[in-house]
């Protein structure tokens, strides 16, 4: 025991002076300074009298405010090229940096083997999907496979929001962690926990290529395989301990990643899919929920893992979002591998990937109209701040909460209950 905390301490240690020196690096920006640069959109715009507003990052992770007009709306997961003038602010003593309506275009990829080749799908995938499907199932079903809106009506959009289910279209760490948890939950299932690792992992990692091997996505995806991976063999300690070291190795190599949004939300998601899920199932009423019940737990697990984030990236809070993801996520899995099969099926003959599209139709169907249901019934609740003392007192509670219950539980069974 003594040998793992002067580990632990030697560790933080060294993670604190890799943040020192990295923060020592950082390029200090002038007011009025010319700057272009290319950034993934991190939370939703807010609307404020005629304006839209939200927050990026620089690519040395120097956080700014974009106040731009409505002309084109933008949402979670973008990819932004950003022309503009840096005009430093104060707030509270506090200095910041904003940009006043800078020149936007949705930027393309990098040009590499892996996003030419995403492209190319995506782009086959359009021709091969469209006249099979309706105008927004063929959205939902290139957004699931690719990430983005990929052409969403807006009012579809909000629903998504409205709901809770924005992250089934988002290619970002946060929902390669959802949906990487159920897909391997459901396969631990079905087959054997050798092969639906192997089944899985690869799952994970064909969805990673989707989306042209995208910085956020990348990194959920050796996270989920490596945490997801130890414990679908049965290793919970392992997984715990995979997740950790694969956080801290990415911090340590890129320190920017600590106030990361969408590292945070993918690293959350898959500490509480590892852990709240676990003591979330030993509720008895979750027993009766049937096929459902997996869904249900990955769903509520992860929100509750990720809920002061989300509501300080976002704003809000949708009240249906647990009861609409334990509904639909499991129609993500079978769409994804459905349409992907129709994708390659069609790059070989056309007309097979048109019939082979067809057999989504059933899932998107009932996906759409439970977030069309539930998205007429509102339900967000909007949050205008989220301190971070609260949001420390609330992990810290989730600790407490997380500690006794596996004290007892260990308490139980020494007992022999």
């Amino acid at each position: 025991m003594r040998n793992v905390i002067i580990a632990s301490l030697m560790l933080a240690l060294l993670l604190g002076l890799r943040f020192y020196f990295f923060s020592q690096s950082q390029h200090v920006y002038n007011d009025r300074e010319h700057v272009k640069f290319t950034t993934i959109l991190q939370e939703e715009p807010e609307f404020v009298l005629g304006k839209q507003q939200f927050r990026v990052k620089t690519p040395d992770g120097a956080r700014v405010r974009i106040v731009t007009s409505t002309a084109s709306f933008y949402t979670y997961g973008d990819r932004l090229f950003i022309d503009g003038v840096f005009t430093k602010k104060e707030f509270q003593g506090h200095p910041y940096l904003v940009i006043y309506f800078p020149k936007i275009q949705m930027a393309t990829k990098d040009g590499n083997l892996f996003t030419e080749s995403a492209l190319f799908l995506i782009k086959r995938a359009k021709t091969i999907f469209s006249g099979s499907l309706s105008p927004t199932a063929e959205s939902l079903l290139l957004g699931m496979i690719f990430g983005g809106n990929q052409g969403m009506e807006d009012a579809f959009l909000q629903k998504l929001r409205t709901t809770g289910v924005l992250h089934v279209i988002a290619a970002s760490g946060a929902n390669v962690s959802f949906v990487a948890g159920a897909l391997l939950a459901i396969l631990g299932k079905l087959l054997r926990r050798q092969l639906a690792l192997v089944i899985g992992i690869g799952g994970i990692i064909f969805y990673a290529f989707l989306a042209g091997f995208d910085p956020p996505v990348t990194r959920a995806a050796i996270m989920a395989c490596f945490a997801f991976g130890a414990s679908l063999l049965g290793r919970q300690n392992l997984a715990l301990l995979s997740l950790w070291l694969t956080g801290y190795v990415m911090m340590m190599v890129t320190p920017s990643l600590l106030f990361d949004v969408g590292f945070q939300l993918s690293f959350f998601s898959t500490l509480g899919i590892l852990v709240v899920k676990s003591i979330l199932g030993l509720l008895g009423g979750f027993r009766r929920l049937g096929f459902l019940r997996e869904d249900v737990l990955t769903t509520l697990a992860a929100q509750i893992a990720t809920l002061p984030i989300m509501l300080t990236t976002f704003g809000s809070y949708g009240l249906l979002s647990v009861l609409v993801n334990a509904l639909v996520l499991w129609t993500i899995p079978i769409v994804m591998v459905f349409g992907s099969i129709a994708l390659l099926a069609g790059l070989v003959f056309f007309p097979l990937g048109k019939v082979i599209v067809l057999l989504c139709l059933p899932f998107l169907w009932f996906f759409e109209q439970m977030v069309d249901f539930f998205g007429k019934l509102g339900g967000v609740v909007a949050v205008s701040s989220f301190p971070l003392s609260l949001s420390i007192g609330y992990y810290l509670l989730l600790l407490a909460v997380v500690l006794i219950v596996q004290q007892r539980k260990k308490e139980k069974e020494e007992k022999g209950i």
